[in-house]
């Protein structure tokens, strides 16, 4: 959660963003955004609940394809404020088509907000779904691609020009040569404002034990000679590998 937490204030999300998390699990980046979202209404707009209400029913979107955990996940928005309407049972990787709420499609939200599978065994080898994808088999044909690959293709397709996507991503993306060419198409795609080392231990409680880095990319901005990206290293994110309490450096982070 304090992860998720940080993720969202690093976006620093607004009541008009349309958001998505096309790998929404149990809900939290959604919670966490209508949880931002009503702080910052109170804080600037006065308590105008009526535009806290137009964000939760209709500005935040998330696709889980586990029906059990989908239903879930919207029992947990009913509880803290509504917005579970828009959670679609669905894969977060398939045919924009097969969705229910034609509102997901290509080049519409501002903000992506997701945790994809980190597992480096989480494969996709249904080609239905890789020759939709550059990174699948859409230019070079491939038997597999790890998912979270395939889920980076995915989050910047559903931002608009200038949209936001906050995604945690395996090491190994970052820097295995093997993978050089998915840290091409991003930087193709647009300019990575951040990326924020935490510790190993970070996903243990979730069932992950991956090195990872939460990555911050702003869609098809052309990066110039004053551009830079902000680069965070930290051990402390307020719990540590048993899952007790522990000091919490991601506010300094955000700072």
């Amino acid at each position: 959660r304090e992860i998720v937490d940080f993720m969202v204030r690093m976006v620093k999300l607004n009541v008009n963003d349309l958001v998505i998390d096309p790998a929404c699990g149990s809900g939290g980046f959604l919670l966490y955004s209508l949880n931002y979202v009503r702080e910052e209404i109170q804080g600037s707009y006065g308590g105008d609940t009526a535009a806290l209400f137009e964000f939760a029913n209709y500005r935040l979107y998330g696709i889980e394809k586990n029906e059990r955990i989908a239903r879930a996940a919207m029992m947990d928005m009913i509880v803290h404020g509504d917005g579970h309407s828009n959670i679609e049972h669905g894969d977060g990787l398939q045919a924009y088509e097969l969705y229910d709420r034609k509102i997901i499609s290509k080049n519409k939200f501002n903000i992506t907000l997701t945790n994809p599978p980190l597992s480096t065994k989480s494969y996709e080898t249904n080609q239905n779904i890789l020759k939709h994808f550059e990174l699948g088999s859409k230019i070079k044909h491939r038997l597999k691609q790890r998912l979270s690959i395939l889920f980076i293709e995915r989050c910047l397709e559903l931002l608009k020009s200038k949209g936001k996507l906050g995604i945690v991503l395996d090491d190994g993306i970052l820097k295995n040569s093997t993978l050089r060419y998915v840290r091409e198409f991003i930087l193709g795609k647009g300019k990575v404002m951040a990326i924020v080392s935490v510790p190993k231990h970070t996903f243990i409680p979730s069932g992950a034990d991956v090195k990872a880095s939460l990555v911050f990319i702003e869609k098809y901005v052309k990066p110039s000679k004053n551009d830079y990206v902000f680069m965070a290293s930290i051990d402390h994110i307020g719990f540590d590998s048993t899952g007790r309490s522990d000091r919490n450096d991601l506010p300094i982070v955000l700072e």
